[in-house]
């Protein structure tokens, strides 16, 4: 069994892949490849290497994530391609056994990532997920009057530990007493401590937790009186059927910022893997 510390980056590894490949899909409504994959990895983790975490290639931690339900490898091509769980078109069989519905992954994302400072508002009419970054302070206010919008604030960590204890106490063969409830990176090292005891104990959480937040966004959607098609992954995709994804202001603000965080954290010696167009570089550059 892998000890602990390379468990929790493992999992922190896991739950980055995850979060990646719903990024792309949401955006673009494509499926992500092992390349696009691997180069985002190299990124978020400068000198990594999968040996580090007990694997041996890409591969292994894409089944790890697909095992845990997270996303779905694509065995249709030769290349790997993955793309989020929800995403994958069920057969009509499986969709008749399936009768729970789930939260739409950007919703989820708002709803249950607590390190998340930017602010989210619903769009009441076409149920589009609307990101404003710090210093947007015009838009925030604006978002805030506007009655079509509805704010959609994270779950409050205290609220989620609770779910942690509770699902705890539902499992006989866990106890409590050493349970990492209070750990400073709670979501990360909770689900590293249930791997180390069980692997299917974690699978097991991720199913109880994913019920705790359908009943907390039903209950919230009725408060604000939005409609639950509005943030269920049923739903029909919200981008337009297009070759190029379609950005609003907002989404480029957010994209950029990002990358521009990524290419600051990455070694000097990494920034020439990057593929960056010409024309681009001419205009901050003088020829002397």
């Amino acid at each position: 069994m892998a000890d602990s510390a390379t468990t929790i980056v493992r999992t922190e590894l896991i739950e980055f892949i995850s979060t990646y490949v719903t990024d792309q899909f949401n955006r673009t409504g494509r499926r992500t490849t092992g390349a696009a994959l691997a180069e985002a990895i190299r990124a978020r983790f400068p000198s990594f290497s999968f040996e580090q975490v007990g694997l041996t290639r890409l591969a292994d931690a894409v089944r790890l994530a697909e095992e845990a339900g997270l996303l779905v490898r694509h065995r249709d091509v030769k290349h790997l391609e993955v793309s989020p769980r929800e995403s994958t078109p069920r057969t009509p069989s499986s969709s008749a056994k399936s009768a729970t519905p789930h939260v739409r992954p950007d919703v989820w994302r708002a709803l249950v990532f607590v390190n998340d400072t930017n602010a989210h508002f619903l769009d009441r009419t076409t149920g589009k997920l609307i990101t404003l970054v710090s210093g947007q302070d015009a838009e925030l206010q604006d978002h805030q009057e506007n009655q079509r919008f509805v704010r959609l604030s994270s779950i409050p960590p205290e609220t989620q530990k609770q779910w942690m204890r509770d699902f705890v106490e539902s499992q006989p063969a866990l106890n409590g007493a050493d349970a990492p409830f209070d750990e400073e990176k709670w979501w990360i090292v909770f689900p590293a401590w249930l791997q180390d005891r069980d692997p299917a104990a974690d699978q097991n959480w991720r199913r109880f937790r994913a019920g705790r937040v359908f009943s907390f966004v039903k209950e919230w959607g009725r408060k604000n009186g939005v409609q639950e098609e509005m943030w269920l992954s049923a739903r029909q995709p919200l981008l337009p059927a297009r070759s190029q994804p379609a950005y609003c202001p907002h989404e480029q603000e957010v994209t950029r910022r990002a990358i521009l965080a990524a290419i600051e954290d990455l070694p000097f010696e990494q920034l020439a893997d990057l593929a960056i167009p010409v024309r681009y570089l001419l205009r901050h550059l003088k020829v002397r």
